[in-house]
């Protein structure tokens, strides 16, 4: 046998392996790879999309979205189609894009609920096929986001939360903090254009610079209203006339109105042009304004809704409403606008990609195939293997033979779904409700007697009988054929999220449960995490006996169903150096271990056995790992999908697949590997 013979059979025997090794993890995308078609009725409320979209950039060539905890997209056929572009190793939503001279700028992040994070701006010089580092770059542990990017010749400026920096678009990579205000709430920075020594930053205050972003300024009292003890500005959102570059319009909310103040001086002056109610919620979370090249007299205002004016924003008029199949249809919450040189006029929403080429009159939605950004909060699976998701502002979706349709019954943030002898219970808004079907277009109110709406609740079924499940939120409540029992209600959470709950399969009357923030005290190890052994009756707090709760929260606990006394607690936080991300008890958490051998520093998120195996499973920050009684550390589940958080993840009935409800890129389908069924 040759030489070339042999080399060409170890390639390819290499090449096997590889692919054998890669492929280790079967993961499926199920989507919902296009906008799920509404059951509400025409012209009712709709809240179905593609999910949250905080910044777009149109060039000649593509259209780029910046999905909110999903990384980026690019189309090349104006929105028909869309493609995942970002190499994230581990999943950072992008906050901004900036284009200049060919160069992509992208800003990293996760932002939401206060888990903020993310590694700087990167740029990328191939049209989104590959990025590199800017120089601007900050630990995870850092907490720095940044919100808005702006550039003019070789100079860049960008803001996080509370900082301005000012950067060279070059090789030199320098980046230099020129501003800093504890409190504050910057979202946008812009360049005059005609003069680019002047500068405009908006936060919670309006800041100018004029010797080209060395120094800043407040200059918040010049406008016709400002903060005081009685008016607190949330966000301030500028834009400056494209036409007249003296002329700058601000626009900000207070006291349950939308105001817009103008100045015909380059910002020495401001005068208010309008006020009104009818503008609601310009808040922190979705204050924008931007003015219309090509259309005179046109300004477009987001807050939740679109607002439009035709008279250079001296009266505004409503310009998108959620109803399914109206002209006027776009998803709620604008959380950006990008107007074109063509009048063209494109938001960003909580829904997706919208367009407008008439001035705001219509609307059409540009969220085409392969834009996958959903935020998912709750998966289940029916018990016809339906599966049914609630998404951060999307509602309820749930997917048949490869079809998803969103229930356009219920508007808002969906959560968990529960199917019971009395119907299927959800969460819309944070408060339950009790359906007859996912088809059903009827519902009753079945929240408990409980004050509290959390967002992100969980329920739980009983391991082994079916007349009881359990809601945890603020606090945890035993349903029983229907009829609610607080097990909870001694014990003051001070209005803390229960994150992690546990009911021990052969010994239903062990319970553990935890809170979701740390003591901040090695002195004050109590009130964090509770185990009941009468089903609920009584609780014991045993926060002092996990003394890392000081300082890290637990955010799932789960016993091993065949023995009570073999518990594990997967811990948040990030960590810097030492690794405390799960920590396991042999004698009913009387003590503990550490356990995480093989994790990474991020936080974790959900922890769960996979039935029938001695494999756990545990979903993270940085994406999934497994780990088996005979293993010394967890392992990753790699495979196609990103390394990104899920919330929630279910296992059929057959135990054949695993669904992850991913936060920013829809449903994956794991097909779990024969060998976690084999000791």
């Amino acid at each position: 046998m040759s030489s070339r013979t042999v080399l060409l059979m170890l390639l390819a025997f290499s090449f096997t392996v590889n692919a054998q090794l890669f492929n280790a993890f079967n993961w499926k995308h199920l989507g919902p790879f296009t906008t799920p078609e509404s059951t509400a009725n025409i012209n009712n409320w709709t809240a179905t999309g593609q999910g949250w979209i905080e910044d777009l950039l149109i060039t000649d060539k593509y259209w780029y979205a910046a999905a909110m905890t999903g990384g980026v997209y690019r189309s090349r056929n104006e929105g028909r189609t869309w493609k995942k572009v970002d190499n994230d190793s581990v999943q950072l939503g992008t906050l901004c894009l900036y284009a200049q001279e060919g160069i992509i700028y992208r800003s990293t992040g996760r932002t939401h609920h206060g888990q903020d994070f993310g590694t700087g701006i990167l740029q990328s010089k191939n049209n989104g096929r590959s990025w590199q580092n800017t120089g601007l770059a900050f630990q995870h542990n850092e907490q720095k986001i940044v919100w808005d990017i702006k550039g003019v010749d070789k100079h860049l400026m960008a803001v996080t939360d509370q900082e301005i920096w000012i950067g060279r678009a070059d090789e030199s990579k320098q980046w230099k903090k020129v501003f800093t205000k504890e409190g504050e709430n910057f979202r946008s920075i812009t360049y005059d254009v005609q003069d680019a020594s002047h500068i405009l930053a908006g936060g919670k205050e309006l800041y100018e610079s004029t010797d080209s972003g060395n120094s800043f300024n407040s200059i918040t009292d010049k406008l016709s209203l400002t903060s005081t003890e009685e008016v607190e500005l949330e966000r301030i959102a500028i834009c400056q006339d494209p036409v007249t570059s003296t002329r700058w319009l601000a626009f900000y909310g207070a006291k349950r109105k939308g105001y817009v103040d103008e100045s015909l001086d380059n910002g020495k002056t401001w005068t208010n042009i309008y006020i009104h109610k009818k503008v609601e919620r310009a808040d922190k979370h979705h204050t924008e304004i931007s003015l219309v090249p090509g259309i005179p007299g046109a300004v477009i205002l987001g807050t939740f809704r679109a607002y439009v004016s035709t008279d250079s924003g001296k009266t505004f008029e409503t310009s998108t409403m959620p109803l399914k199949d109206n002209k006027q249809f776009a998803h709620d919450d604008i959380r950006e606008i990008y107007a074109c040189e063509d009048g063209n006029i494109f938001l960003a929403t909580d829904g997706g990609v919208f367009l407008s080429s008439d001035a705001g009159s219509t609307w059409q939605n540009k969220s085409g195939k392969g834009l996958v950004a959903h935020q998912v909060y709750g998966l289940y699976i029916l018990p016809d293997n339906k599966i049914i998701i609630g998404c951060q502002d999307l509602g309820y979706m749930y997917c048949s033979a490869k079809e998803w349709k969103q229930y356009g019954r219920h508007y808002g943030d969906g959560g968990d779904a529960l199917s019971t002898s009395q119907g299927m219970y959800i969460i819309v808004g944070g408060r339950i409700r009790l359906i007859d079907s996912i088809s059903s277009t009827r519902f009753s109110n079945a929240h408990p007697n409980d004050r509290s709406n959390p967002f992100v609740a969980y329920f739980y079924r009983h391991p082994t009988d079916t007349s009881i499940f359990y809601y945890v939120g603020n606090n945890i409540w035993k349903n029983t054929d229907g009829k609610w029992e607080g097990l909870t209600n001694e014990i003051d959470g001070k209005d803390q999220l229960i994150k992690g709950f546990d009911v021990n399969r052969s010994n239903p009357l062990q319970l553990f449960f935890s809170f979701d923030q740390p003591t901040w005290s090695t002195s004050n190890l109590k009130g964090k995490l509770y185990k009941s052994v009468n089903g609920g009756e009584t609780w014991e707090d045993i926060t002092a006996k996990l003394a890392i709760t000081a300082w890290h929260h637990v955010t799932d606990i789960v016993s091993n169903p065949s023995d009570p006394n073999e518990v594990y607690a997967c811990l948040g936080r990030m960590d810097s150096d030492q690794l405390h991300k799960v920590y396991k008890s042999i004698d009913g958490g009387e003590t503990w271990g550490n356990f995480s051998n093989g994790l990474t520093k991020y936080e974790t998120i959900k922890l769960r056995y996979i039935p029938n195996t001695n494999v756990l499973v545990m979903s993270t920050v940085a994406g999934f790992y497994y780990r088996k009684n005979t293993m010394s550390s967890w392992e990753q589940v790699s495979g196609k999908i990103p390394n990104i958080e899920t919330r929630d993840f279910e296992v059929d009935k057959k135990g054949k697949y695993l669904y992850a409800g991913t936060y920013g890129n829809g449903v994956w389908r794991l097909k779990i590997p024969k060998k976690w069924y084999k000791d």
